[in-house]
């Protein structure tokens, strides 16, 4: 296949499958904390077991393995970075690929796990850890109620020794019962057996940072307690951990620390972390929505300190690190990355005010060209660069169709129907409607500029016969929110659209009995039945069911024999009876599971050898998908 404008870029981060990431750059996952060696050697994590690493040049995603939301990030070195996930499950890149090392309760059932270390095993460095290393010595269970599940946020070490902190809340039985409401948890890997210690009476603690193995201090918020937010500080000086009234100021100057919490400082002025003070450097706080940057200590213990605040509403800032040569890196929800190099910022911010961001529901794409809708409006897509197009209605979009890149159609609630010619939307109004009046629309095809449906709620449907669109029955009662087209054929559920009438289209051996979720037409008059049974394949009237696969999530039919699959955390690939499974992650539960199968993705759409898909939060994907697979 020639090179098309799926084809990986330098930069690009994709999935196995091929599918890389659009919109937002460099990706959309949500990231929760980030560490840095050096310009050259940065780290985030967050979400669905997502792990990025940036060179200096590019970031690029690291496939763990997980689908666990990973909370925390540490390195030794740049051959022994540590992530964390939010049940415990702790995962170690060792220079080449990431291991796991540690697995959460859920998962230990199915975790395959080498044999005991002897007693007699030398303790090792964390830069020369056995691998898996915490498989071989499992930190013994915490000893919780049975109505208390323990959480993890925070992980530090010192090169030898490595503390992982979190803690448990119990369920209350009334507003004021708060009989052993809260414990934390604190896990210390000494070399050769992980050590845990749980501090009845004390908050969950969210972050752990130390400047040498005796003076390490961790944070939480009591909120059983302490109604104003505020965080309790605790200290170990290498024998055992006690509370403490503050985190003095002038340790910060000493160098980087980050705390994801609330801390008072001696004077009294209360500020939001994660808070960093590199050599010479000056202090960072996150405060929600905003970053404030202090001239000096100082400063940072005067009443009113002062600074700029950036990225105003652009959604949460979850963590912040410095390096001592001045870099500072910022992440937060829905992929939001950006650099700071002492001058000026690098890196995009989903949603700024030159890109906005919505949660994308619908998809039309002609070739290079693509028309993405959602919450609130409609984005289009041109020489490579997104853009907000006026939607000539105020409503949320589900659907989008077109003859062409000029002519498209958009759904959405109220049964709001709009037309973008020529690059101008406006709405179009149906001559009458009384199923009911303003039922919602959720997807619009047709099999040209003169013959297009619109269905939703309940047998709701609307025709466009090339100049008014008319109230017409569809042949079922279910909400319908699936119209697929395609090779000059018009599916809804089993039924077919000919151009004057709905009826039930051939489907070959598909038993009548199966449940069917729509039929894809494919090239050469094949086409693919979605049934509660899984896929078929339907070539010259005979239906062959798709090994190997009951995967469900949004269906596109692609190059000739050819159907992909498409979830959250994996895609699938038919080929004819054949099917390959990109898998993004091994889910831990059931509840994982099907997680994963519901998915957040919503539409998608095949064009010259590119396949399209959105997303809630605002996502895109694209890929060549007869290319090669992407980089991993």
């Amino acid at each position: 296949m020639s090179v098309g404008a799926g084809t990986p870029l330098p930069g690009d981060i994709c999935y196995r499958s091929g599918l890389c990431w659009d919109r937002p750059r460099p990706q959309g996952e949500q990231l929760n904390a980030v560490w840095a060696a050096g310009a050259n050697d940065v780290w985030a994590v967050g979400d669905r077991g997502t792990a990025l690493h940036f060179d200096g040049a590019a970031w690029r995603r690291i496939p763990t393995g997980s689908g666990a939301t990973l909370v925390a990030v540490w390195g030794a070195s740049p051959k022994s970075v540590w992530m964390l996930g939010e049940e415990g499950q702790l995962l170690r890149w060792d220079g080449q690929r990431v291991r796991t090392s540690l697995t959460s309760a859920d998962e230990r059932d199915w975790a395959v796990r080498p044999a005991a270390r002897t007693s007699a095993a030398p303790a090792s460095t964390l830069l020369q850890v056995d691998d898996p290393l915490t498989q071989h010595v499992a930190p013994p269970a915490e000893d919780l109620a049975d109505d208390m599940a323990a959480t993890y946020a925070g992980l530090w070490g010192d090169g030898h020794q490595l503390w992982i902190v979190g803690g448990a809340r119990r369920k209350r039985q009334s507003p004021g019962d708060l009989r052993g409401g809260e414990v934390a948890i604190v896990r210390q890997f000494t070399g050769q057996e992980w050590r845990v210690e749980v501090i009845k009476r004390a908050p969950p603690l969210e972050s752990v940072w130390g400047r040498a193995g005796n003076d390490i201090w961790a944070v939480g918020r009591d909120l059983a307690r302490d109604k104003s937010d505020q965080a309790r500080s605790f200290h170990f000086d290498g024998h055992a951990w006690s509370a403490a009234p503050a985190i003095p100021a002038g340790w910060l100057a000493a160098g980087p620390a980050h705390f994801s919490a609330a801390t008072r400082f001696d004077a009294g002025v209360a500020l939001v972390g994660p808070l960093w003070k590199g050599k010479r450097g000056p202090v960072w706080v996150l405060d929600a929505d905003a970053v404030a940057r202090r001239a000096t200590v100082p400063a940072v213990a005067a009443a009113h300190a002062e600074g700029d605040r950036l990225w105003k509403r652009v959604g949460p800032l979850r963590d912040l690190f410095g390096s001592d040569d001045g870099q500072v890196w910022f992440v937060g929800a829905r992929g939001t990355l950006r650099r700071f190099d002492g001058q000026r910022w690098a890196g995009r911010v989903p949603g700024g005010t030159d890109e906005p961001l919505y949660e994308l529901r619908g998809v039309a794409a002609f070739g290079d060209e693509v028309w993405a809708v959602g919450a609130g409006g409609i984005l289009r897509r041109q020489a490579g660069r997104w853009s907000s197009v006026p939607a000539g209605a105020a409503t949320d979009f589900y659907g989008a169709w077109g003859a062409s890149a000029d002519d498209v159609w958009v759904v959405g609630n109220f049964g709001v129907i709009v037309r973008c010619l020529k690059g101008t939307c406006q709405e179009v109004r149906p001559a009458r409607r009384t199923k009911p009046a303003q039922a919602p629309l959720y997807a619009v095809a047709g099999l040209g500029p003169d013959d297009v449906w619109a269905v939703g709620y309940k047998g709701a449907g609307v025709h466009w016969d090339g100049k008014s669109w008319t109230e017409q029955a569809l042949p079922t009662k279910e909400a319908a929110s699936r119209l697929y087209t395609g090779d000059g054929e018009l599916w809804l559920f089993d039924q077919r659209w000919d151009g004057h009438r709905w009826a039930k289209g051939d489907l070959g051996a598909v038993g009548t009995g199966r449940r069917i979720f729509g039929v894809v037409p494919g090239g050469r008059g094949e086409r693919w039945v979605l049934t509660s049974d899984g896929p078929f394949h339907l070539t010259k009237g005979v239906a062959e069911r798709v090994a190997n696969t009951s995967a469900r999530g949004v269906a596109c039919a692609a190059e000739p024999g050819t159907l992909w699959l498409l979830g959250s955390n994996g895609q699938v690939r038919i080929d004819g009876a054949r099917a390959t499974t990109y898998e993004e992650a091994a889910p831990a539960s059931a509840a994982a599971a099907q997680a994963a199968r519901d998915g957040t993705l919503t539409a998608c759409a095949y064009a010259d050898g590119t396949l399209w898909v959105t997303g809630r939060d605002g996502r895109v994907l694209r890929g060549a998908v007869g290319a090669k697979s992407g980089k991993e």
